[in-house]
């Protein structure tokens, strides 16, 4: 689980294009980005999904937020609806993506999701700068595929971290029965690893983020990346679960319920 393999796929190279839909393309357009809220990510947030896990964008301009969901990832409360970790329902939510630009008053914002190519993007200009972020999820691959440009070299620097929703002590720990989740976050050379434990049905999930760009890339002590001096950076993000669904898991969620009401 600690070393996932990333493959150069064609899914980055889908996002290389310079066009992905002229005129008439079916979607959805918004003029500015999504609440950084659950309001937000319910009701304005853009989805896209492979099959294997889907992922919300927002399209904040100064510090982008890409919520990733896998099914395969649950907690007691979410199962009894009674006993919930102090910090709320882990849902099944297994990553906070973030990406920290720094932008300020931005000028000529779009968000698109386009039906036809399944892509989600967001244009705006800050500074005389004309900024593009697209985004994919693809299922062959399993990989949610990211794409920043910028039209002037050099002008694309941003910081890249994973945030772990829902971490909560396990019950060793003093933490509510069954709801401990806890993580380690690692960065080196262009690649951030997060480990992840579910105290509930002893569930582990690994995940990587991976960045290239023609600017430079630099792992930073804190856990995440830095892209400077770019004119563009392609961006995947990788995960898996060691989930199986068995008859034991049905057991194990039976007397999970009955735990709960106690």
């Amino acid at each position: 689980m600690k070393n996932i393999a990333i493959k150069t796929t064609l899914a980055c190279a889908v996002l290389s294009a310079a066009s992905f839909a002229a005129a008439g393309t079916h979607g959805l357009r918004f003029d500015r980005p999504a609440r950084d809220s659950i309001e937000g990510w319910e009701r304005e947030s853009l989805p896209i999904g492979c099959g294997w896990f889907g992922a919300n964008v927002f399209g904040i301009p100064a510090r982008e937020r890409v919520q990733v969901t896998d099914n395969t990832l649950i907690t007691i409360g979410n199962l009894s609806g009674v006993m919930k970790p102090a910090n709320g329902p882990n849902l099944t939510s297994a990553m906070e993506l973030r990406f920290d630009f720094g932008h300020g008053e931005v000028a000529g914002y779009s968000r698109t999701l386009e039906f036809d190519t399944a892509t989600v993007r967001v244009n705006y200009k800050a500074d005389g700068v004309a900024y593009t972020r697209e985004f994919f999820a693809s299922y062959p691959d399993r990989a949610l595929c990211m794409r920043f440009s910028a039209d002037r070299a050099g002008a694309l620097s941003f910081a890249a971290s994973c945030e772990p929703p829902g971490l909560s002590p396990f019950t060793a720990d003093g933490g509510p029965k069954g709801c401990g989740r806890r993580a380690n976050v690692r960065a080196a050379g262009n690649t951030i690893d997060v480990d992840q434990e579910f105290e509930h049905f002893g569930i582990r999930y690994a995940s990587r983020l991976s960045v290239k760009s023609d600017g430079a890339v630099v792992a930073t002590a804190d856990g995440r990346l830095k892209v400077s001096d770019a004119s563009w950076a392609e961006i995947v993000y990788v995960g898996k679960s060691n989930y199986r669904l068995s008859p034991k898991v049905f057991l194990e969620q039976e007397d999970s319920l009955k735990l709960a009401g106690e």
